[in-house]
C-alpha cells in the first residue's frame, strides 16, 4: 500500500480549474522540495527514500488532487521513517538464516541473525513540509497512511 499525502483545497468550487492545477502543482513541489531536504538529513540517510519520493496531480470533474508519496512496497520502512518506530527484533527473511550488511559504527560488512532495533523517533518527511504549505496556502490536509 502506499503511503502518501493527499492535498484538497477549501474553496475549490470557488476557483478555475487552472487556478486550482497551478496552486496545486505549486503545493506538491514544496512539500516534495521540503520532502527530499529531510530525508537527506541525519546520520543513516541513505538517500533511497529522497529518491523515491513520487508525485501525481490528478484533475477530477470538479475537483485537482495532489498527491506526494513513497510506494510502500518498494520500500515497506518508509512508514516507520515518517511515524517512528518502537524497539523491535529484526529478522532475515526465509530461506536466509543471517542478515549481512555494512555496519557504519563498525566500518565492515557484518553477519547477524537477528538484530534488535533501538526504534527511532519518526522523521515527519511528509507531515512537516505538508502542514507548511497547507498553512501557507490556506489549505486543509487529510493524511493517510
Amino acid at each position: 500500500m502506499p503511503i502518501r499525502v493527499q492535498i484538497n483545497h477549501f474553496e475549490a468550487e470557488r476557483v478555475s480549474h487552472r487556478e486550482a492545477m497551478k496552486l496545486v502543482q505549486e503545493v506538491v513541489r514544496e512539500v516534495r522540495t521540503g520532502a527530499f531536504r529531510i530525508l537527506l538529513t541525519g546520520p543513516y540517510t541513505t538517500e533511497k527514500l529522497a529518491f523515491g519520493l513520487e508525485t501525481e496531480i490528478q484533475v477530477l470533474p470538479g475537483a485537482v488532487r495532489g498527491k506526494v508519496g513513497i510506494n510502500g512496497h518498494r520500500f515497506p520502512y518508509a512508514a516507520a521513517v515518517e511515524g517512528g518506530a518502537a524497539p523491535h527484533i529484526i529478522r532475515p527473511h526465509p530461506p536466509r538464516r543471517y542478515m549481512k550488511f555494512y555496519w557504519r559504527k563498525v566500518g565492515d560488512v557484518v553477519f547477524f541473525e537477528k538484530v534488535h532495533h533501538p526504534g527511532q523517533r519518526g522523521k515527519g518527511y511528509l507531515r512537516i513540509p505538508l502542514e507548511k504549505a497547507a498553512l501557507r496556502h490556506g489549505m486543509r490536509l487529510i493524511i493517510k497512511v
